[in-house]
């Protein structure tokens, strides 16, 4: 009856551990596949910028700011008498005088500044 047994335990084992190493074959490729994958989410999301993004655009709306600047002054010289040269030199003139503008005097002086 030992003999049974131990035939029927070395059985067991034989089978689990054939189960067992057909299990890891199946589950280890999967893993290196998800270990490479994670490394490649890593380096994209990876904080390794010297500047920072605030920074960045600010200095990019300077220099678009500047370039419009520069195009509407060109348009203005070409174009003296266009709608919108007129309206921005009345503009830089109301600017320059600094002077406040005039309060309605139907919104009473509680509300002026």
């Amino acid at each position: 009856m030992t003999e049974i047994v131990v035939a029927v335990v070395n059985a067991l084992g034989l089978v689990l551990s054939t189960a067992c190493t057909a299990a890891l074959g199946a589950i280890i490729p999967k893993l290196h596949k998800t270990e490479k994958n994670t490394q490649q989410v890593l380096a994209q999301v990876a904080n390794s910028h010297t500047v920072n993004l605030r920074d960045d655009l600010d200095a990019k709306h300077a220099a678009v700011i500047r370039e419009l600047t520069a195009l509407a002054d060109v348009a203005e010289r070409n174009h003296p008498n266009d709608p919108y040269s007129k309206a921005r030199r009345a503009a830089e003139s109301r600017r320059r005088s600094r002077r406040p503008r005039a309060w309605p005097a139907y919104l009473g002086a509680r509300f002026r500044r």
